[in-house]
C-alpha cells in the first residue's frame, strides 16, 4: 500500500504541470503581409496595451434582430435598439468577467479599463510574454517605414480563461498600411473630379442637408489628419456654398494633413453638404496599439454616435485570423441594430490584394463582411474621360474566402455566375460560394484634393468612392429624418431588393473589369457584378422612394 501511494504521488507530480499549464492557442491562422519585417526583441520594460475581447451573450438573438431591423419587408424594419439595450443584450456573463479578472489579478497589470465587452490593460512586455506565452518583437514596414510591436510567435491563454475570450488585441494583427490615394496618384490631363461634377453625375443638384438630428462621419487611423485651412481652400475653389462648414473632431488631429484624411473629409462634406459631420480619428500607430479595434470600442460606448461612417481602410483577408474577423463582424451588427450605416472602400488592387502571390485572388476585409456596405470604384470613359461610368481597373472585388454569401445577396450572385460562366476567371482562384463584393461603386479617379494648401490633382482609389457614396446616403438619411422616419441603418438588404423593385435608383455599370493575378478579374455586366456591385447611386430617383420603407 505504501508503494502504491508513493507511485500515485509521483504520477500526480508529473501530471500536475500538465493540468496547470493546459493552454489554448488563439488566432493561429494569421498570415501577416510580407511587407512587415521582423527586427529585434522588445525590451522587457516596454509598455504594451492588451485588449481582451470578452465573449458576449445572446449572439443568436443579436443576429436575428440585426436582420429584422435591416429587412425592409419585415415588420420590425428600422425599429432600432438603444445603446443601452444593445449593451444589455450582449453583455458578457458574470462568470466571464470574474474568470478573466481573477486571472489578470495574478499579474502586475496597470490601468485596467473595463469597456463593456472588452478589458484593456497596460502591462510590461516581459509580463505580457509570460501571460500569453509568446515573444514580442519590433516589426518595420518595408514600404511605409513605420514600426510596430507584435508577437513573433503564437500566443495562448489558460484553457479556463480562453473559454471566455475571443482574442487578445495588440498581439497578432498587422495593419495593411496602404493608402491607395497616395499610391495611385498621378497628374492627369483627363477631366478632373470636383464636387460640382459629382453633384451633377449623381443627380444631387443643389440638395443639401437640413436635419439637425442627422450626422455622418469619416473614420481615420494610421496617423491621418486634415486641416480646416485646407478644407476652407477646397470649398473656396470648388464649392463656395459650403464655405464655413467644418466638422467636429473626435480624437487626435495633428497639424500636418494627409492625402487620405483630406480626401475623405473634403468629399463627404461635398456630396453630403451641410450635414453635421464628424472627423473621427483614432490615435496612432505606435507600440502595439490597435486603432481600428479601439474605434469600434469607442463607437460601442458613444451614446449619440454618427448615423453613418465612411471608412477608407482595409486588410487582406488572409492576413487576419478568423477569430478576429468573426468578432469584428459582431461589432458591425451591434452598430447596425442601433441604426448606424457603415461603408467601407473595397480596395485598390483589383482582385489581387495588396501583396498576394497570385496563386489565389485576395479578398479585402472588412469589405467582405456581410454586415457592411462595400464601395468599389469607377472611372469615366471616352475622350478626356467625359463619357459613361465604367469599372476602374483598381476596384477591389470578388468573393470572400471567409464568409458565405448572405441571404440578401444570393440571388444576385447566382444571376451573375449563371450569366457570366463563360468569362469567369479560373475557379481555383476564387470561392464561388463566398460573400460577393462590392455592393455599390462610385467615381474613384482624377479627384482634386487640397492638402497642406496645395490643390493636388489625379488622386484615385476606392477611398475616394466611399466618402462620395457616404455623403449621398447622408442626404437620404436627411430626407427620412425630415419625414419623421428613422435612419436607413444597414443598407444592403434594402439595396438588393431595390435592385429588383426600383432599379432606376442605380446607374448600372456594365463595362470594364478588375484585373489581377494574370487574369481579367471579374467582368461587369447588367445587374450586380463583383467589380462594380449594383452600380452607382442616382440620388434624384432614390430620394423619391426612400420614405416608402
Amino acid at each position: 500500500k505504501t508503494k502504491m501511494r508513493l507511485t500515485f504521488a509521483i504520477l500526480a507530480l508529473f501530471l500536475l504541470p500538465c493540468l496547470c499549464y493546459d493552454r489554448v492557442s488563439l488566432e493561429t491562422n494569421a498570415k501577416p503581409s510580407s511587407n512587415w519585417v521582423q527586427k529585434h526583441p522588445v525590451d522587457g520594460d516596454a509598455n504594451l496595451e492588451l485588449i481582451f475581447s470578452l465573449k458576449q451573450s445572446n449572439l443568436d438573438k443579436l443576429e436575428k434582430i440585426f436582420y429584422e431591423v435591416s429587412d425592409p419587408d419585415h415588420p420590425n424594419y428600422a425599429k432600432y435598439l438603444s445603446i443601452t439595450q444593445v449593451q444589455d443584450l450582449v453583455r458578457p456573463s458574470e462568470v466571464t468577467l470574474s474568470t478573466v479578472k481573477a486571472w489578470l489579478s495574478k499579474y502586475p497589470v496597470s490601468d485596467v479599463q473595463h469597456a463593456n465587452d472588452y478589458i484593456i490593460v497596460q502591462v510590461a512586455a516581459s509580463v505580457a510574454e509570460k501571460m500569453l506565452e509568446c515573444e514580442f518583437y519590433h516589426f518595420e514596414h518595408a514600404v511605409a517605414k513605420k514600426s510596430i510591436i507584435r508577437a513573433a510567435t503564437d500566443y495562448s491563454l489558460p484553457r479556463d480563461v480562453a473559454e471566455h475570450v475571443d482574442f487578445v488585441g495588440g498581439v497578432k494583427h498587422f495593419p495593411l498600411l496602404k493608402v491607395a490615394s497616395q499610391e495611385k496618384r498621378a497628374v492627369s490631363q483627363d477631366l478632373q473630379v470636383t464636387p460640382r461634377l459629382l453633384k451633377d453625375r449623381y443627380y444631387i443638384g443643389d440638395v443639401v442637408g437640413s436635419s439637425k438630428n442627422n450626422s455622418q462621419a469619416v473614420a481615420q487611423f494610421l496617423e491621418q489628419y486634415y486641416t480646416n485651412a485646407d478644407l476652407t481652400e477646397f470649398f473656396t475653389l470648388f464649392l463656395q456654398s459650403a464655405i464655413g462648414n467644418t466638422p467636429t473632431v473626435v480624437g487626435p488631429n495633428n497639424y500636418v494633413a494627409g492625402v487620405e484624411a483630406s480626401l475623405d473629409i473634403e468629399y463627404i462634406m461635398s456630396t453630403g453638404q451641410d450635414i453635421p459631420t464628424v472627423f473621427w480619428s483614432t490615435g496612432g500607430l505606435h507600440e502595439n496599439q490597435e486603432p481600428f479595434l479601439k474605434w469600434l470600442i469607442d463607437i460601442d460606448n458613444t451614446q449619440n454616435a454618427p448615423l453613418l461612417f465612411s471608412v477608407s481602410y482595409g486588410d487582406d483577408e488572409p492576413s487576419l485570423t478568423l477569430d478576429y474577423m468573426a468578432r469584428i463582424n459582431i461589432e458591425f451588427q451591434k452598430q447596425a441594430v442601433r441604426g448606424i450605416s457603415i461603408l467601407f472602400a473595397s480596395g485598390d488592387s483589383g482582385v489581387g490584394g495588396s501583396d498576394g502571390d497570385c496563386k489565389r485572388f485576395v479578398p479585402g476585409f472588412p469589405a467582405t463582411s456581410p454586415f457592411v456596405t462595400a464601395v468599389g470604384g469607377t472611372t469615366l470613359e471616352g475622350w478626356l474621360e467625359t463619357g459613361k461610368e465604367i469599372v476602374n481597373t483598381l476596384s477591389g472585388g470578388g468573393f470572400s474566402d471567409a464568409f458565405p454569401a448572405p441571404a440578401y445577396q444570393k440571388a444576385a450572385i447566382q444571376g451573375y455566375l449563371s450569366k457570366m460562366k463563360t468569362t469567369l476567371p479560373p475557379s481555383s482562384y476564387w470561392n464561388s460560394t463566398g460573400r460577393g463584393f462590392p455592393d455599390l461603386s462610385a467615381l474613384s479617379a482624377n479627384f482634386v484634393v487640397v492638402v497642406n494648401f496645395v490643390p493636388m490633382p489625379g488622386v484615385a482609389g476606392t477611398s475616394a468612392a466611399c466618402p462620395v457614396t457616404g455623403g449621398i446616403f447622408g442626404l437620404l438619411n436627411d430626407a427620412r429624418l425630415l419625414a419623421g422616419k428613422p435612419p436607413l441603418g444597414f443598407l444592403n438588404p434594402l439595396l438588393y431588393k431595390l435592385a429588383v423593385k426600383e432599379p432606376q435608383v442605380f446607374t448600372d455599370i456594365t463595362k470594364g473589369s478588375n484585373p489581377g493575378c494574370g487574369t481579367d478579374g471579374f467582368q461587369a455586366t447588367a445587374g450586380w457584378d463583383p467589380s462594380s456591385g449594383l452600380g452607382s447611386i442616382n440620388f434624384a430617383e432614390f430620394v423619391k422612394i426612400v420614405n416608402n420603407y
